[in-house]
This record gives structure tokens, C-alpha cells and sequence, in this order.
């Protein structure tokens, strides 16, 4: 990989002095056809000699300007081949080391099963012989023997298949295994600071989430200390080191008062909003109030009968 490197750069070297020459190469023919120019325009009858060399020099500027172009770009070219080179050289010698750790990995779980098996078995038969006097003793021999039976047989598949993993790894077909990542643990934010109260009135405040909170009375509250400070000062609320908080608590139920009930502890608006009336809307006007008395049916008189007085169905 150094050489290769050390190529890039060596490539990186001469495509800089190219560009260089090239800068210089167009300057070179911008004052070539500028004097051109000048000879041409100035009073001069029109040397044929002199303009030819003119001429010849503007033709060598620019000759030599598209070659610098061309010599540019093919070492360009180069030097893109050089770094994807150089990028394959990286990405082969990462996957080899990648494959080498996961082949000691696999090394170290292979020697690690068998020792682990044979342990596992002797402790289960260690402890079978004790599960006619203890039950859990017997349970626990039965689970150890299965487990170290289980694992046996799957590990015969899983080492051959891991194993296979190093070769592909090595080979570019598979990406090698990446460490877990790192588990984030989520601290949840202090709460704001608070003061418990004992209410003796109905009350209300807006929280930073604009909800209106209602809190009802003989009943305590937790609220911020600014609000805690306002509701002591105007008597809405007392400590609950008051010797009146043992008398009165609970006399009041459960029950949420409305906003309306409340007294605003932070100049919330009450809830007796006057109606919004649509603009189209015109008052009807409907004169002023009519005075008088309403005429009151009479009592005890005798309701006139729908047949005339004569009883009976009529035919």
C-alpha cells in the first residue's frame, strides 16, 4: 500500500506542474496575440515577416496550450486511477483484518465449548444423584444436560457457518460484523420547582402550555412558587403546617370546580366571555318593553256542554 501511495502523490506532484505550465502557457498567448494585435493596428505599412513571426508565435502559444490541456486531463485521469486503486488497496486491507478478528473470535468460542460442555454434564450429574432427596436439585440436573445437549448440536452448525462468515469477510461478499451500538441511556429532565398549599377558596392559573388549571378547594395543590406566593398573599391558600388544614381537609369532595367558580391567581380571563357575534348580524330592533296584565281564566264556573245540555250519545 506505500507504494501505491506513494505513487498517488508522485501522480498529485506532476498534475499540479502541468497546471502550472498551463497558467503560464496562457498568459504566454494572451500577450502573443496582443502584440499581434498592436503590430497590426499601428501605423506600420504591414511587414509580411514581421507578422509571420507574430503570427508563429501565437500559433506556438496556443499549440502548446492545448497540449498542456490534453496532458492535463490525462493526468487527471491518472491520478483518479491511483486513488480508486489506492481506495480498493484500503477497503482489502480492512476486510483482512476484519476477517482475522472474527477468526480469533471463532477460534476462542471453539475452545471455549468443549471445556464449557464437559463442565456443564459433570455438574448435572453431580446433582442427579441428590434429586430424589431435593426436587429443585433433580430439575436443575435435568435443565443443565438438555442445555448442554442443545447447545452441542447447534453450535455444530453455527461454528461451521461462522467460519464461512471469516471467508466471506476476507473476500468482500460479506460486511464484517459491527460492535453494537452504544446504548444511549435517556435522563429525563428535572421538573420545575413547585410548592404544595392547602386551598381554602376555588382558584386558577395558565400553565406554560396555555391549559387553564383549576384547583379546587380544601384540597391541596402543587403549583409554581411565584403563583404558590400570590395565592398565600391574597388568602386563597394557607401552608399545610396550618393547624386549619387538619380540620377542613377533604370537606369540600372531589369535585373540579369550573373556571367561572375560580378565583385567577395570573389574570386568567374568566370564562364569561361576551358572545361572538357574526358581522353579517343586525340586532333586530323590537321597540320597547310592552306593560300590562294577562288575562287570568275564571274559576269555579261551569264549562257549557258540547252536546246542548242533552246526554247521552248522539245518532
Amino acid at each position: 500500500m506505500a507504494k501505491v501511495v506513494g505513487g498517488l502523490d508522485a501522480l498529485k506532484v506532476k498534475h499540479t506542474s502541468l497546471v502550472s505550465q498551463r497558467d503560464a502557457a496562457e498568459v504566454s498567448l494572451a500577450k502573443a496575440r496582443t502584440a499581434l494585435q498592436v503590430y497590426l493596428l499601428s501605423d506600420n505599412d504591414g511587414d509580411d515577416r514581421a507578422v509571420a513571426a507574430l503570427q508563429t508565435k501565437v500559433d506556438s502559444a496556443a499549440s502548446l496550450l492545448a497540449s498542456l490541456d490534453t496532458a492535463i486531463k490525462t493526468q487527471g485521469e491518472r491520478v483518479a486511477d491511483a486513488e480508486r486503486q489506492l481506495a480498493d488497496e484500503q477497503t482489502k486491507a480492512a476486510r483482512k483484518m476484519a476477517s482475522e478478528a472474527l477468526a480469533l473470535d471463532v477460534n476462542s468460542i471453539e475452545s471455549q465449548l468443549k471445556p464449557w460442555l464437559a463442565a456443564t454434564r459433570q455438574l448435572a450429574i453431580a446433582l442427579e444423584k441428590y434429586g430424589p432427596f431435593r426436587f429443585e436439585c433433580g430439575s436443575i440436573s435435568s435443565f443443565l444436560g438438555n442445555a448442554a445437549n442443545e447447545v452441542e448440536i447447534a453450535m455444530g452448525v453455527s461454528l461451521p457457518d461462522l467460519r464461512g462468515g471469516v471467508v466471506a469477510v476476507a473476500e468482500g461478499r460479506e460486511k464484517p460484523p459491527t460492535p453494537p451500538a452504544e446504548v444511549v441511556k435517556f435522563v429525563a429532565p428535572a421538573p420545575p420547582p413547585t410548592e404544595t398549599l392547602f386551598f381554602l377558596r376555588h382558584a386558577k392559573y395558565t400553565d406554560a402550555s396555555g391549559a387553564v388549571k383549576c384547583l379546587g378547594k380544601m384540597r391541596e395543590h402543587a403549583l409554581p412558587p411565584p403563583l404558590a406566593k400570590k395565592a398565600l398573599s391574597s388568602g386563597a391558600a394557607i401552608p399545610l403546617t396550618d393547624p386549619r388544614v387538619r380540620t377542613l381537609k377533604g370537606n369540600w369532595g372531589m369535585i373540579v370546580p369550573g373556571p367561572d367558580q375560580c378565583e385567577a391567581l395570573d389574570g386568567t380571563p374568566s370564562g364569561n366571555a361576551a358572545p361572538v357575534i357574526h358581522s353579517a348580524f343586525e340586532p333586530l330592533g323590537r321597540g320597547p318593553p310592552i306593560i300590562g296584565a294577562m288575562r287570568q281564566p275564571q274559576t269555579g264556573t261551569a264549562m257549557r256542554s258540547t252536546d246542548g245540555g242533552k246526554g247521552g250519545r248522539r245518532s
